[in-house]
């Protein structure tokens, strides 16, 4: 694990690349989650800014946002999390991450 495959003429050298993280298509009328999987909670500004906020702490799963109440306010949830059920007018983003391993160019064995 976090190294690459190489014969006996090749060799590799491998760093681990920080997680790549992105986020799936907004999944409609869902937001139910455990009070205890509550991060954060922040006014809402915008989808990427609640994106930018889950990004920002490591244990982060998913983005809940509320529907919009007395005209205007919304919230967004952060949550550690992507068990998210069902809740009329609600939104939610999972985010998804993978550790990439980039390996240096090849270089032959000496003799």
């Amino acid at each position: 694990t976090g190294w690459c495959h190489h014969n006996t003429d090749i060799h590799l050298e491998c760093k681990a690349k920080p997680l790549v993280c992105t986020y799936g298509e907004i999944r409609y009328d869902t937001g139910i989650f455990p009070n205890e999987t509550l991060l954060q909670r922040h006014e809402f500004e915008s989808n990427s800014a609640c994106q930018v906020q889950c990004d920002q702490l490591p244990e982060c799963k998913a983005v809940v946002i509320s529907p919009i109440n007395n005209g205007t306010y919304r919230e967004c949830f952060l949550l550690s999390t992507s068990n998210i059920t069902a809740r009329k007018k609600w939104t939610t983003k999972i985010k998804t991450c993978r550790a990439i391993n980039l390996c240096n160019r090849p270089s032959i064995a000496d003799g």
